[in-house]
């Protein structure tokens, strides 16, 4: 009798032989942290990317200091503000050859927002904070460039919502790229700021 069970288990797994693995696949899920930090992309001439450098860390942060923070923040800027270290939030350079050298265009942080119940994609979401071009290169349609890139991103992430709160010199930009006006439980962060989203094909 024993050696009947025996052959039977035996015929059993031979002619379903996924039917036992699949009962204890423990593969890791793809992690979306892993592959974000790894992430690049880049058209021709142009890179969005982690910054790599010191030198690209000052650039990041000094682009920031000028086109935004000194514009419409108060108090000192914070280089080690905890939302840049988190692992949801992405900081990014957008990278050009001038003059045959690379060159940081512009930065822009992705953040990968928390599930919550009064989102209208409850974990599907990102948002696009600290937007900028350098003052040297605006109005040569990089901006589109460096949202397109980060778009990339987001899908890659699989989200299918993007937020921003910008500001209300940036909202025609904005719409003439796909983005409306949307209200987010967050609310403006401060007079002069709009909430506006996409929604991601």
């Amino acid at each position: 009798m024993k050696k009947f069970l025996i052959l039977i288990s035996l015929l059993i797994i031979s002619t379903f032989p996924h039917f036992a693995f699949s009962m204890h696949d423990e593969r890791p899920k793809p992690s979306s942290s892993v592959t974000a930090h790894k992430f690049s992309y880049s058209d021709g001439n142009l890179t969005l990317r982690s910054p790599q450098s010191e030198e690209e860390w000052k650039a990041y942060h000094a682009i920031r200091i000028e086109e935004i923070h000194n514009r419409y923040c108060q108090g000192e800027y914070n280089y080690e503000d905890p939302d840049e270290k988190k692992e949801t939030n992405f900081p990014f350079v957008f990278v050009g050859s001038y003059r045959n050298e690379p060159k940081v265009l512009g930065v822009i942080r992705v953040d990968l927002l928390p599930s919550k119940e009064k989102d209208l994609f409850p974990g599907k979401e990102a948002s696009l904070r600290w937007v900028a071009i350098h003052k040297d290169f605006q109005k040569l349609g990089l901006g589109r460039h460096m949202l397109a890139f980060a778009e990339h991103f987001i899908k890659q992430q699989r989200k299918i919502l993007i937020r921003v709160p910008a500001e209300t010199y940036s909202e025609g930009f904005y719409k003439k790229v796909g983005y409306s006006s949307m209200e987010w439980p967050e609310g403006p962060h401060h007079p002069g700021e709009v909430s506006l989203a996409k929604r991601l094909q």
